[in-house]
């Protein structure tokens, strides 16, 4: 069976990108963090850039994401949107 996705819904897509940027950006800090405590005092970055890496990580790929999901949907008025192909497998006993 042959499905299209002809439309997506844009502020779906990119809350959910949102969302998805801000939970791998967490650990990405972690290792930042770690990476930090190697640093000598006097050049240490602040707090703040910890903070500030995983918000803006998460703007960042919302408004990409958002901006990426309207630019899918004027390409799929014209194009017909993706088409794939799904089957369904029977379950063995």
């Amino acid at each position: 069976m042959k499905l299209t996705i002809k439309r997506v819904s844009v502020l779906r897509a990119a809350k959910m990108a949102a969302i998805f940027y801000l939970v791998i950006s967490i650990p990405m800090m972690l290792l930042m963090l770690i990476q930090f405590s190697a640093v000598p005092a006097p050049n240490k970055p602040g707090l703040g850039w910890l903070i500030l890496v995983p918000v803006m990580y998460t703007i960042i790929g919302f408004l990409f994401t958002l901006f990426s999901a309207w630019l899918y949907n004027m390409v799929a008025r014209w194009q017909g949107g993706l088409e794939f192909e799904v089957s369904e497998e029977k379950a063995a006993i």
